[in-house]
């Protein structure tokens, strides 16, 4: 006898419960329901079920965004810079664009604003998930810099005689072709920098998919 499988999408007017599935089968001796929307578990199998379409290219799924209330036609429902899809993995709020939810909050006080940790690929919840520069003289008339890179982002380092700016850019290091992490370690001459002191910063943007 085959499984039969009916989805249900939207909200369960008893519960605070989004998307769920319903299926009634003899294997289990009857109906059977659970929220996980994208597996379904049952004594001896588990099914993982295709999320379905995409529209808006924000990582969750049509009725994933019906569940939540979001547009799936948008890729950030709120405007605050974020894609849905991203708000929602870092349990940030994807219908509001203020206080810790919004792209100038920093739910994990690290320094680093929502949208920088976007555009770094680092977690916003996590105050030792940041991009964070080091420089220290290895040698004389050597400096040495370096971070942890993420994958999916390029970097730039650039340079400024004062940390207002403005800066300009020295050097944009090779994006590794596979998505993981990797440390970057750039050694730069200190007598290619004149005139005064020198500050440095790392500019990080994603990577279209």
């Amino acid at each position: 006898e085959p499984l039969r499988l009916s989805v249900l999408s939207g909200r369960q007017p008893s519960s605070d419960r989004g998307a769920f599935w319903s299926f009634d089968h003899s294997l289990i001796g009857g109906r059977h329901s659970q929220s996980d929307p994208n597996r379904i578990i049952l004594p001896g199998l588990v099914l993982e079920m295709a999320k379905g379409p995409d529209s808006d290219g924000d990582g969750l799924s049509d009725p994933e965004e019906s569940s939540l209330e979001t547009n799936s036609n948008e890729l950030d429902t709120d405007g605050d810079g974020l894609p849905d899809g991203w708000e929602v993995t870092h349990a940030l709020s994807p219908l509001r664009d203020f206080l810790s939810d919004g792209s100038e909050g920093d739910p994990d006080h690290d320094g680093h604003s929502n949208l920088d940790e976007w555009l770094a690929n680092t977690h916003p919840r996590d105050p030792k998930s940041r991009l964070s520069l080091r420089a220290e003289i290895v040698e004389p008339g050597v400096i040495q810099i370096q971070w942890q890179g993420m994958p999916g982002v390029t970097y730039e380092l650039q340079s400024s005689f004062s940390p207002q700016g403005p800066y300009a850019s020295i050097q944009t290091p090779e994006t590794p072709k596979n998505k993981t992490n990797r440390p970057y370690l750039l050694k730069l001459h200190l007598d290619a920098f004149q005139n005064g002191a020198r500050f440095f910063r790392i500019d990080a943007r994603r990577v279209a998919d």
